[in-house]
């Protein structure tokens, strides 16, 4: 016991002595090389049906480094610019809420039909594309108060994007879940 509290009590010391902080000359350089060295890879995203849907202009931005054997990709980041402000809007990468691209869905678009359906699968296509060969697993149905877009399969099921919406249309929220069982 005694053992345990001695090594409880020195963790925190031991801790802080291994807690360094970069020299500013350092610092500086670090920051000097990524202002230099970072590039971007600028796709803008979008058709008629994107326009019709959400406000701004879409982009998907791929950071990279030059380094000597070429471009080293960060990661990708999907972005909107609407009014001057930028929105890095979310992947479909896991179960999550999307309030960022929820955001970006204009006022007046009211999903409350199968062509506003349509439509808005169809600027889903475009933002979050799927593979040609899966092009056979996108559709959409309805539920109760909710659309859902189906898009690629996610192992034996498949990823979706739940919109939920109140009687007239008007989106209250949007999700995507990767493995969501058709029933």
């Amino acid at each position: 016991m005694k053992t345990c509290l001695f090594c409880a009590l020195l963790l925190p010391f031991s801790l802080s002595m291994t807690a360094q902080t970069i020299n500013p000359q350092d610092e500086k350089l670090i920051d000097d090389y990524l202002h230099k060295n970072l590039t971007t890879v600028k796709t803008l995203v979008g058709t008629a049906a994107v326009s019709k849907v959400f406000v701004g202009t879409f982009y998907l931005v791929d950071p990279a480094f030059n380094t000597d054997e070429g471009l080293s990709y960060v990661m990708e980041l999907p972005m909107n610019i609407n009014a001057g402000e930028i929105v890095l809007y979310e992947l479909l990468s896991t179960d999550k809420e999307l309030p960022a691209l929820m955001s970006l869905v204009k006022k007046d678009f009211l999903l409350k039909d199968e062509s506003k359906a349509k439509l808005f699968e169809a600027a889903l296509n475009e933002l979050f594309p799927v593979k040609e060969s899966e092009m056979a697993d996108v559709k959409h149905l309805k539920k109760n108060n909710q659309w859902i877009f189906l898009r690629a399969k996610f192992f034996d099921d498949q990823t979706a994007v739940i919109v939920t919406t109140e009687p007239n249309g008007t989106i209250t929220k949007m999700e995507v879940k990767l493995g969501y069982t058709v029933q």
